[in-house]
């Protein structure tokens, strides 16, 4: 998944972009988060834990409707934190059936640096590309 953009949080929007990609059995990518207020998450290690995505045969993918989620550790404000974000891929341009959708959750035991975005906000600028697994890794 590569993907990046803004979301409606309230005054002014959160900006996010970043990857997670399947590697060798593995998997790898970053993944940053500004809050409107400008504090900065930036995830550093990724765990893929769900990821649906709508399957063809076509060449190229159709693109469809397909969701990921997936998790890792990181850092807020400079404290140690775990992380989960939630995106939706609901295709391209102007004929898509709606927005592509963005959700993170950012907690950090022992602080009160917790943050959570609304649940499944559309967002604002920006894209969610999902990419079909690499043949032959699961």
């Amino acid at each position: 998944m590569t993907g990046g953009g803004q979301i409606d949080v309230g005054e002014d929007p959160d900006s996010f972009g970043g990857n997670a990609a399947p590697r060798r059995g593995d998997f790898t990518g970053e993944w940053n988060h500004v809050t409107h207020e400008g504090e900065h998450f930036h995830g550093h290690e990724i765990t893929f834990v769900e990821c649906f995505v709508n399957a063809n045969d076509e060449e190229p993918p159709e693109a469809g409707f397909a969701e990921i989620v997936f998790g890792g550790t990181g850092t807020f404000e400079g404290e140690d934190c775990t992380f989960e974000v939630e995106a939706e891929d609901h295709g391209e341009g102007r004929n898509a059936p709606a927005r592509d959708e963005y959700t993170i959750r950012i907690d950090c035991p022992g602080t009160e640096n917790d943050y959570v975005t609304p649940d499944e906000e559309p967002i604002l600028h920006g894209n969610i590309q999902i990419h079909p697994l690499p043949p032959g890794f699961l």
